[in-house]
């Protein structure tokens, strides 16, 4: 059996592999003289089903509760259906479920007339309207994303077209002046970038001079301290970094994922320094120039993407670069069933100042805000916040600062003589493409007295904090700690636009400096994404200006937007013309009180334009024989005009109360205003209410809480069966589309117990509660309270606010949830002992009046007499003396027992909700 389902697959790919692009003809009819009828297809059906049945013992409440037993099906279809009648009729459609977006499915029927016919071409379904002779019709020239119908017509020399459709597109225009844009910015020196550069090791952050021992030969280790530089140079050691592989850390365990620890000394692993810092979990493999870039001369990784919440781990080989020798061997790789991955922790998954790892995150880069920088026009300066006046520059020396950081030691030649311009050639200290500033010091602005690897100059000393940026996770202590600005300047050139998302394809017109650009010659463009990419020389110019007009889909759009017209065109020889434009635009609105800025619109449009060019071959002749003057082309003028007017009407819906022909519109109506809290009327939401507060109408103050003895017996439900909405609600419109024919409605029954019947009906409550959503919590600005009301006995109190959720008061969390010996929280599952309600005991030991009795039974002290400790009236059931036990027959109208808690989770009828 599965050997011939192997062969039917093999059989499916080969036949569909070979089929793949090809059409199949499904319908094909010879009509005689008219030609021939065909219709061929490509494509798949696919019909999934799934049954889903619940095999548990679930009852339900009421009958709009979820049903066990449901099925789910999935339909997926691809179509692309081409139809022909004859010569000069053909229908295309292309269609396909999982596209998301309507406008990306396309039907089209086309009729193709003979040279000399009227009616040269007609297209219904997706269409576009085109009028590039014309300035002021259509801003871009041309409509896209159009659906209706266009036709082509001739009479004589005249072009006429003719087009009525609606508009599912909305245009829109960007202008760029200059491709470069000029900045400030400016960086607090307590912001500079974390998560993004890290040491491998610590050798290539301090430096190390020593002897290693390696498959007992002895390896000498000489590697020079990162900073400070030599020279505006970084020197490296006798050390090269091979077999790099890092990783981070998923919180699933997703394709190729494999499990290990990160360990702060993966050489000892078990070192009891640390054993409480190495961290477990699923990890997965970064690669390099994709995830990351590697120094592996110098020993430390830029993440293209910073890691906020994730462990970073890495292994790898320390090879002597003269001898190849292995030096030291880090960490180790997955086995083969992908686990005891060992890794050098890099950064844990919460990093802070006091972390062992903590020293391995670079902290003297700063982003500037910007990527792909230009050199020229690039400034910077360092500016000290706390000196008066705030100054670029040190008092005591008159240098400026970025001089004295380290970052201007070479004049704009080359020369080690420092010019007050910030060394831009220089690559360890700028990383223009990427926009990022580094300071030349582990830690720059922290004195080296107080932090090691702190700045070392000495004009700075008096400058300089502790470095409690570099060791403090408090904001307020960080924030504290500011004392310098970092000010740039700077345009970036950036040959990317991104107008957003979901263009209307072939809508755009991209113009540089008043020039039309060709598509896939000057630029690319993604329609999805919106983003355009400048090549060529239209990318080489920042300060060209740009302007590009496109169309963009519509998500969601309940206006109905329509266009009418018509073009006729005559051409008065290749590059001559006259024409006429008549268009009328439509947009309708679905509302009724129409806002200011949103109005409906009629718009009618009439165009004359026209252009004549002709050639002067005389001119042209004597200029050739001017001496000098040698002409490559023909000498023409070109006269051009075009006259527009609008007929505008911009709110096409009049005031009928006041007779107004001009439109109405309202500033604001308010509606957006209301704010509206409604607490669910589903029974489960509901529990049974603490004591409230008893409120002395003479005094007018809470005077004290109800008794829990005047309780009385309450049980709350939704009917079975809904009510019907008209019944509630007579003059509201129901449909079964609608799903409001019926409506939830909350049933609470309440009396007095037995030993309640000398008790006066004032003193005598019952409640229910329920929570809001903590979104809901203020209700400062609530106007009202509606709640619709059937029934006449009693009193209703409601109370909003911070309630007690202690039903019984004893100042304890009831839950059967029993904590295990040693803890305070049990387990989370209800297991069969714990199955009691919420008063923590099954019937033998309840009180009949909510409580438990310590030792003896109920029935012990009925037997004995012994009535003190119990309750013994007339509406006491023996078998449940509290009134907790849940039960209830699924369609019965008995809902005394609905709402009880013992026996509702493992008994053998379980309750659903």
């Amino acid at each position: 059996y599965l050997k011939l389902i192997e062969i039917m697959q093999k059989d499916s790919k080969d036949g569909s592999s070979k089929r793949k692009g090809q059409m199949m003809e499904v319908v094909g009819v010879d009509l005689g003289n008219l030609g021939r009828a065909s219709l061929s297809l490509n494509g798949n059906v696919t019909i999934t089903g799934n049954m889903i049945f619940q095999d548990q013992e679930l009852v339900r409440s009421s009958l709009s509760q979820t049903q066990n037993t449901h099925l789910e099906f999935d339909q997926k279809q691809h179509l692309n259906i081409q139809g022909k009648i004859g010569d000069r009729i053909t229908v295309s459609m292309d269609q396909d479920s999982e596209r998301q977006f309507d406008w990306e499915n396309n039907i089209r029927i086309a009729y193709d007339g003979l040279e000399d016919d009227i009616v040269q071409k007609i297209e219904a379904g997706n269409i576009s309207l085109s009028l590039p002779s014309t300035k002021y019709v259509t801003f871009s020239g041309k409509n896209q994303g159009l659906f209706g119908i266009k036709s082509i017509s001739k009479l004589g020399p005249i072009d006429i077209t003719t087009i009525a459709s609606i508009e599912k597109a909305k245009k829109e225009q960007e202008e760029y002046k200059g491709g470069a844009q000029s900045n400030t910015q400016q960086i607090r020196d307590v912001d500079w970038l974390k998560n993004r550069y890290f040491f491998i090791h610590p050798w290539f952050r301090n430096g190390v001079d020593t002897a290693v021992v390696q498959d007992l030969v002895i390896q000498q280790v000489s590697i020079p301290s990162f900073y400070p530089l030599r020279n505006g140079l970084h020197y490296i050691g006798n050390l090269v970094v091979k077999n790099f592989e890092l990783y981070k850390s998923i919180n699933t365990n997703e394709a190729g994922a494999v499990t290990g620890t990160a360990y702060i000394n993966p050489l000892n692993p078990l070192d009891s320094a640390y054993i409480d810092d190495n961290e477990t979990g699923n990890f997965i493999r970064l690669e390099t120039g994709t995830n990351y870039v590697l120094s592996a001369d110098l020993g430390y990784i830029r993440l293209r993407d910073m890691v906020m919440n994730e462990i970073l781990g890495c292994s790898f080989v320390l090879e002597d670069r003269n001898t190849g020798d292995t030096v030291l061997v880090v960490g180790a790789a997955a086995d083969s069933a992908g686990t005891n991955l060992s890794l050098m922790m890099l950064k844990p998954r919460n990093s802070h100042p006091n972390h062992p790892i903590w020293p391995l995150m670079f902290k003297n880069v700063y982003y500037l805000g910007t990527t792909q920088i230009n050199q020229e026009g690039f400034e910077v300066k360092i500016i000290n916040k706390r000196s008066t006046p705030e100054s670029d520059r040190d008092r005591a020396t008159s240098l400026p600062y970025i001089t004295l950081f380290g970052l201007d030691s070479l004049d704009v030649n080359g020369v080690r003589q420092y010019d007050e311009i910030i060394d831009t050639q220089s690559g360890n200290i700028l990383n223009m493409l990427n926009g990022e500033l580094l300071i030349p010091s582990l830690h720059p602005f922290a004195l080296s007295d107080s932090l090691q690897g702190g700045n070392t100059v000495e004009g700075l000393k008096d400058q300089l904090g502790s470095g409690v940026m570099y060791t403090s996770s408090v904001n307020s202590e960080v924030n504290g700690d500011n004392r310098f600005v970092i000010e740039t300047k700077y345009s970036n050139q950036s040959s990317t636009i991104n107008l957003g998302f979901m263009l209307v394809e072939g809508s755009e017109e991209v113009v540089q400096n008043n020039i039309v650009l060709k598509r896939g010659v000057d630029y690319q463009i993604d329609y999805f994404t919106g983003t355009i990419v400048l090549m060529g020389s239209a990318a080489e110019d920042p300060n060209a200006d740009l302007k590009v007009r496109y169309d963009r889909h519509e998500i969601v759009s309940f206006d109905k937007k329509t266009i009418f017209g018509t073009r006729a065109q005559m051409d008065l020889g290749e590059k001559s013309f006259i024409g006429a434009t008549a268009l009328y635009y439509n947009q309708s609105i679905m509302n009724q009180k129409i806002e200011v800025g949103y109005e409906p619109t009629r718009n009618f449009i009439w165009d004359l334009n026209g252009r004549y060019e002709w050639e002067l071959d005389g001119v042209t002749r004597f200029l050739d024989r001017l001496p000098v003057i040698e002409t490559d082309k023909m000498t023409s003028v070109s006269v051009e005009g075009e006259i527009a007017q609008v007929l505008p009407n911009p709110n096409s819906i009049n005031n009928a109360s006041t007779g107004d022909p001009n439109g109405v519109a309202f500033i604001d109506d308010f509606e957006g205003s209301k704010r509206t809290t409604s607490p669910s009327i589903q029974r489960r939401f509901w529990k049974e209410s603490s004591t409230p507060y008893y409120y002395d109408e003479d005094l007018g103050i809470f005077s004290g809480t109800f008794s829990q003895l005047n309780r009385g017996e309450l049980f709350w439900y939704n009917p079975y069966i809904p009510v019907r909405t008209r019944e509630i609600w007579p003059n509201q419109s129901t449909s079964v589309q609608a799903g409001n024919e019926t409506t939830d409605v909350f049933v609470l029954r309440h009396r007095k117990r037995a030993h309640q019947k000398n008790v006066d009906n004032d003193s005598t409550w019952v409640g229910v509660t329920t929570s809001l959503y903590s979104g809901d919590y203020d209700q400062t600005q609530s106007k009202f309270f509606e709640i619709w009301l059937k029934g006449t006995r009693g009193k209703l109190t409601i109370d909003l606010g911070k309630i007690s959720e202690d039903w019984d008061g004893n100042d304890v969390l009831n839950t059967e949830d029993i904590p295990e010996a040693g803890l305070t929280l049990g387990n989370g599952f209800l297991e069969d002992p714990e199955d009691t309600g919420l008063d923590g005991c099954f019937d033998e030991y309840e009180n009949g009046w909510g409580g438990c009795l310590e030792q003896n039974s109920y029935q012990y002290y009925i037997d004995q007499g012994e009535t003190e400790l119990i309750n013994t009236e007339s509406d006491v059931d023996l078998n449940d003396p509290n009134g907790d036990n849940w039960n209830y027959d699924q369609g019965s109208q008995d809902y005394s027992k609905a709402n009880g808690t013992e026996g509702n989770g493992t008994g053998s009828k379980i309750q659903e909700g």
